[in-house]
């Protein structure tokens, strides 16, 4: 990949160098539908692939393995992702409303941003048992205020972390992390807000963050079952999601476990 030329942004490519390259198919998941327009003119089909939104992950990974012809092996991977959603679903399907934890989620991109109807974070805190603070916004990503936050004080915060947010570097959240100093920095910055510090939630000691990597996306699966044990640990003791995580990087990634995903870690 490191010899690969890059084309710009994902919504707003190169085109020229595109057409130039003379690929047999685009894979897109946010180009700007003039852009798209513009390759399909020049003869070059654009598959649009959202990668994130559980309601067509399954769908896309196995339409992914007919256009790789590798059909068996997509199914395998779309199969377990949805045996452990399955799993999650149906041991929270009938927590009374007064049994769900409310929870702020707060995205890698920016301070009080956070997720709602429409994302992959929103539907993975309703499937894990939680209610999601943001949702009645009714918008997939909200900017909320910290004033906003503190009045509905949640229980539970998790913070979704990429490399290069506020001093975190691929060295701390990872395959490459082997310290979880720049996370427990990290984390004590968030409980030390104003408009955190006397919520439930901080007060609990209930503030998780989680690598971006198994928050969206396929992977998203792991994220799902750490987010389930972190709401309900007695309703998922027999699940490890360091182990689910393990079965997925050697089955599909030929790749060991290894690195740091989520702060604090599971005791």
């Amino acid at each position: 990949v490191e010899n690969v030329p890059g084309i710009g942004s994902a919504s707003t490519p190169n085109v020229e160098l595109i057409i130039s390259l003379r690929p047999d198919l685009v894979l897109d998941w946010a180009m700007k539908p003039e852009i798209r327009s513009q390759l399909e003119r020049a003869g070059i089909p654009v598959l649009r692939i959202y990668g994130y939104n559980q309601n067509f992950m399954c769908d896309e990974i196995r339409t992914l393995g007919l256009i790789f012809q590798c059909p068996e092996r997509a199914n395998a991977y779309a199969d377990l992702i949805e045996k452990y959603w399955a799993i999650v679903k149906e041991r929270t399907r009938n927590l009374l409303p007064n049994q769900r934890v409310s929870v702020y989620w707060e995205n890698s991109i920016r301070e009080w941003g956070s997720t709602g109807p429409g994302s992959g974070g929103h539907t993975m805190i309703e499937w894990a048992g939680g209610t999601n603070i943001a949702a009645s916004l009714g918008l997939a990503n909200p900017t909320v205020t910290p004033e906003w936050v503190a009045a509905k004080n949640p229980q539970v915060v998790v913070k979704n972390v990429s490399p290069d947010y506020e001093g975190v570097t691929s060295s701390g959240i990872g395959f490459e992390a082997t310290t979880t100093s720049e996370l427990e920095s990290l984390q004590q910055r968030i409980m030390v807000r104003p408009a955190l510090k006397t919520t439930t939630a901080v007060k609990g000691k209930r503030v998780y963050l989680i690598s971006s990597s198994i928050a969206f996306g396929p992977r998203s699966v792991i994220g799902l079952c750490y987010l389930a044990k972190w709401l309900h640990p007695e309703l998922f003791q027999d699940i490890d999601p360091e182990a689910v995580h393990r079965e997925v990087l050697k089955k599909f990634y030929g790749e060991e476990l290894r690195g740091i995903w989520v702060y604090p870690p599971l005791k």
